[in-house]
């Protein structure tokens, strides 16, 4: 019924229904638009110009006991989020590096040269980049526990 009332209206040929023809048929044809516009937006058929910046995060432990238990094995990432670049490097206590490794998956198993190093504390430098342009310069201590274990304890109180 109300189309047939609008349809009615643009039968009128005043100059004050043309106006009035002419600002529904502009609104229609807005609501339209906007509609079809909504519809393609919603069926991800749009090509958009927003862009979407991806928060990059990077943490790295302090610790790992590579004592063949099958926990916590590898000194690696603990956790890590739209990382583009990174480069690890272990150092020991007079600079000497021990290892390093560019694949953020990857880390170290506690050796040199096929060997295992003694337990203790070690020096890691972390330099990665995010896809957000943030830049990671992570230096740390790493202690490095080969006598602890899953259920132990270092304290002396039961």
């Amino acid at each position: 019924m109300m189309n047939y009332e609008i349809f009615s209206i643009f039968a009128l040929k005043t100059s004050k229904m043309r106006r009035i023809k002419s600002i529904l048929l502009s609104f229609m044809a807005f609501i339209a638009l906007s509609a079809h516009a909504q519809e393609v937006a919603d069926n991800d058929s749009v090509a958009s110009d927003s862009t979407v910046v991806l928060t990059s995060t990077l943490v790295m432990p302090n610790a790992f006991s590579p004592n063949h238990d099958g926990i916590n094995e590898i000194y690696k990432a603990k956790s890590y989020q739209n990382i583009v670049e990174f480069h690890a490097y272990i150092f020991n206590r007079w600079g000497q590096k021990l290892y390093d490794w560019t694949k953020i998956e990857e880390g170290w198993d506690g050796t040199y040269r096929g060997n295992d190093v003694k337990q203790g504390t070690y020096f890691v430098l972390v330099k990665a980049k995010g896809a957000d342009g943030q830049t990671y310069n992570i230096r740390k201590d790493v202690n490095l526990l080969r006598g602890w274990t899953e259920g132990t304890s270092t304290s002396s109180n039961p």
